[in-house]
């Protein structure tokens, strides 16, 4: 058990519940919050699209390359953001960042690869809905994984929030879209398990993309998501599904057009949600892709003959205020913070006022999740009162998990510097 100051921002509030409520709706006329949750609807939309592909390459067309669909998403996002980050010159350059944590990110490509691959292996085997319903798995493993790893704490309004988007999925059984079945040949138990599976693995890579963009660079990582990724790519494809590749009468146009639509459509995914996971977090993340559901509910409506119900509609809008009630209250975190050079392990020596343990509320607008490390401790730690002597001190032996995985020697040094907090 360490001591370690604890953050005081001497905020004065109404906390009467007249006053909650004044507060409560004053952050609904703030910018930030309501940007984030239109750039998580569009998050939503275009993993409904990608999909509707998916379903249909493996249902319509009969292509079922799980591993080969997704090649061109990370050639893409290789093209873009690893060439950008090509062009970088010392310690954030390429070169650099693949010498010091290249390893680190041949593990997290691997976990982002096989989600992906799972996801689209079970468009063969279930439903399309069936599978958007059980996508719903990814929530509470986020949770669980934001509370371990980052030391999230949430609050009641925030789990209120989460129940209500629950609520709004509960509205689909009860209108029985179990029932609905566009693929009734092949075993949907099958692909439940591997869609379980996959929205697992994608949930596991979201904190760990959350953790890396608010601690590190979004370029960064998507730069080597792009390399490591491509390559982990070309090696399974290769191994595992070439003879179907050659197989494929590529003269075939519809084979081109939902392949390259499939690949473009992911690459704009992957690319908004580091943005939306650097401003929001992975669990206000996957409250937001929970309004998928009622996308493909339309989609399915209209290319495969299902029935509506009202009950359609009370899904959306109870997972829309859902959304809303998760986001109108920051939460506290206890959560292990330290300067970008430190992460990048540029300076092993790390003084008080660069790194502690906090107690803070997350500035990050209509968040849940621990802010950029770069804006709220470090150059600007003066700014939030850190920069001088705390002001109080708390016993706390919270320490994220995760962080050993981007470097433990960063890790230990971080240690080294609570272990030197002494109360005047």
């Amino acid at each position: 058990m360490k001591i370690v100051p604890k953050i005081s921002l001497n905020m004065e509030e109404d906390h009467s519940f007249c006053g909650k409520i004044e507060n409560y709706l004053k952050e609904y006329q703030n910018w930030k919050l309501w940007r984030t949750i239109i750039l998580g609807q569009i998050l939503s939309i275009l993993l409904c699209i990608s999909q509707y592909i998916s379903h249909h390459l493996a249902t319509s067309l009969e292509l079922v390359i799980p591993t080969s669909q997704n090649y061109l998403r990370y050639i893409m996002i290789c093209s873009v953001f690893t060439t950008r980050l090509a062009f970088r010159k010392g310690d954030k350059g390429l070169i650099s960042v693949i010498k010091t944590r290249g390893y680190r990110y041949v593990l997290i490509g691997l976990i982002d690869l096989e989600a992906s691959a799972l996801l689209a292996s079970s468009h063969q085997f279930s439903s399309l809905i069936n599978i958007q319903f059980l996508d719903c798995v990814a929530l509470p493993v986020s949770i669980v994984l934001s509370c371990l790893t980052l030391g999230i704490r949430f609050r009641f309004v925030h789990m209120l929030g989460v129940s209500v988007c629950l609520l709004g999925i509960g509205s689909l059984v009860w209108a029985g879209i179990g029932g609905a079945a566009d693929n009734e040949n092949h075993s949907h138990l099958v692909g439940d398990m591997l869609c379980v599976g996959g929205a697992v693995l994608f949930a596991v890579a979201c904190v760990l993309q959350e953790l890396v963009c608010k601690t590190l660079d979004c370029l960064e990582y998507l730069g080597m998501i792009g390399l490591f990724g491509s390559c982990l790519c070309g090696i399974q494809m290769f191994l595992v599904e070439k003879s179907t590749l050659m197989q494929i009468d590529w003269s075939n146009n519809d084979v081109i057009v939902y392949l390259a639509a499939f690949g473009f459509v992911q690459f704009m995914f992957y690319s908004l949600l580091s943005h939306v996971l650097l401003h929001s977090g992975s669990t206000a993340v996957q409250l937001y892709l929970l309004t998928a559901d009622f996308y493909t509910l339309v989609v399915g409506i209209v290319s495969y003959n299902y029935r509506f119900h009202a009950f359609y509609l009370l899904s959306f809008f109870l997972t829309m205020i859902g959304v809303y009630i998760y986001s109108i209250k920051k939460l506290p975190i206890f959560y292990m913070l330290g300067s970008r050079e430190m992460l990048r392990g540029d300076d092993l020596t790390v003084p008080y006022n660069v790194v502690a343990v906090a107690h803070i509320n997350s500035q990050r607008t209509g968040s849940s999740e621990p802010g950029g490390v770069g804006g709220i401790i470090g150059n600007n730690c003066n700014n939030i009162g850190v920069g001088g002597l705390p002001e109080c001190y708390e016993m706390c032996s919270t320490t994220p998990a995760i962080l050993p995985i981007l470097d433990n020697d960063v890790n230990m040094s971080m240690t080294s510097a609570l272990s030197s907090f002494q109360p005047t």
